[in-house]
């Protein structure tokens, strides 16, 4: 009976699939599934977050790690921003701002600014996956207003503010100065539809490969019934996908203010322009903000593999991280061009800015780790050291003491 049952799910593949069944095509099927998976989850788990149904929304941050889901969020709800408020005026605290490129760094500041000749930091990173200005302004702020003690701000950023106003916004009548994807945070919380979709999407992705990986492992993978019954109910699945998608796409149309805000540029290229502006007035008022308070300022400009001639690209990420087509990869160079037009206004406000998209001009090692903006270990090692060289280039005056003198606490940023 098993043998008829095997005979008939064969034929009913060759039906139905118009094909011959194959076990190394079902499993590679898998595989891929599975995979895919894993690489999305193990690069938000890198740059610091690990999916949106982890986020909630911030009254002045725009969205956070909800603490209560995310095992790495303290009370304030940042990755990295554990310390804030437990620090001793002895400690030399450091913030970090920006996005997840700025996360990725956090956990390799600490030895490289000793490396560099800093005194061993308290690091406080509120960087987050799409963060762009004026949120680091607000959040700056926010920390200033309620207490929080701090001797360098360093602000890396760039990407997101390059690239989001565009893909994230502008494109769905979301006004660039919102957080990214602002539509579809908000009405989650009053409009049921969204939230269900929200949820079925979530639901089938992660039951999907779960499935993919149980069937992986199975004995059952050796049944050819078994196999036809998963590819059925994978079809199913990644249907469900669809309609909770297309709900959301739908959805997207249905302008409301509390949930776009202001309207946009009307222009791709305006939108830029107006990015880039808010960009470096952020940065302007960042930098008042630390002179006010004593705090030295660093504002850093990441590297990214769109801009022409940034860098040799090994065969590794020829092949796999570089997309000019993608989302981000066809407006980066444009998005970049109009914050390289704004940056003088940084400089001429005296402002510790430095640019570093040709960091890597020079190395052709694999540093990037996906076809969007993240670096891989040596990459993120890197970029932390240089980083750190800067800001203690710029504390250097400062903590210099004299001879048989103990070092001095950094006092206000100075042009």
């Amino acid at each position: 009976m098993l043998a008829l049952i095997e005979i008939g799910a064969v034929l009913v593949w060759a039906i139905t699939a118009g094909e011959l069944f194959s076990y190394a095509a079902m499993s590679e099927r898998r595989e891929a599934l599975v995979a895919a998976s894993d690489r999305y989850a193990a690069v938000r788990r890198q740059v610091g977050f690990t999916g949106r149904n982890h986020e909630v929304i911030h009254p002045y941050a725009g969205y956070v790690h909800d603490p209560d889901m995310h095992e790495g969020a303290d009370e304030h709800a940042w990755p990295h921003g554990g310390g804030v408020f437990d620090t001793v005026d002895e400690d030399f605290v450091v913030v970090v701002v920006g996005g997840s490129v700025a996360g990725q760094i956090t956990g390799h500041l600490g030895d490289a600014l000793v490396e560099a000749g800093l005194p061993r930091p308290v690091i406080v990173g509120t960087a987050e996956g799409g963060y762009k200005q004026p949120q680091q302004v607000a959040i700056v702020t926010y920390l200033l207003s309620v207490g929080a003690r701090f001797d360098l701000l360093i602000n890396l950023d760039g990407f997101n503010e390059a690239v989001l106003p565009v893909t994230d916004n502008m494109r769905y009548d979301v006004s660039p100065h919102y957080p990214r994807s602002w539509n579809q945070r908000f009405p989650a919380v009053h409009d049921i539809r969204t939230a269900r979709r929200v949820g079925a999407l979530v639901h089938w992705r992660t039951q999907r490969a779960d499935v993919a990986r149980w069937m992986q492992s199975s004995s059952l993978r050796h049944s050819v019934t078994a196999n036809v019954v998963w590819s059925s109910w994978d079809r199913h699945a990644d249907a469900e996908i669809e309609r909770a998608r297309a709900g959301l796409r739908s959805q997207r149309g249905q302008r409301t203010y509390q949930s776009h805000g202001p309207r946009p540029p009307a222009t791709e290229a305006e939108t830029m322009a107006e990015a880039a502006r808010v960009w470096s007035r952020s940065s302007i008022l960042l930098d008042q903000l630390a002179r006010a308070n004593g705090i030295a300022y660093v504002h850093v400009l990441q590297p990214n593999q769109y801009l022409p001639d940034s860098k040799p690209f090994s065969d590794e990420e020829r092949e796999a991280f570089i997309r000019p087509e993608s989302t981000y990869g066809a407006v980066a160079a444009d998005g970049y061009a109009a914050l390289f037009d704004a940056a003088p206004r940084i400089l001429e406000a005296g402002v510790d800015y430095h640019d570093l998209t040709r960091l890597f001009a020079e190395d052709g090692r694999t540093l990037y780790e996906d076809d969007c903006c993240h670096f891989n270990e040596t990459g993120r090692r890197l970029l932390a050291a240089r980083v750190a060289e800067l800001a203690a280039a710029r504390l250097a005056p400062t903590l210099a003491p004299a001879e048989g003198e103990p070092a001095a606490q950094p006092p206000a940023a100075q042009p």
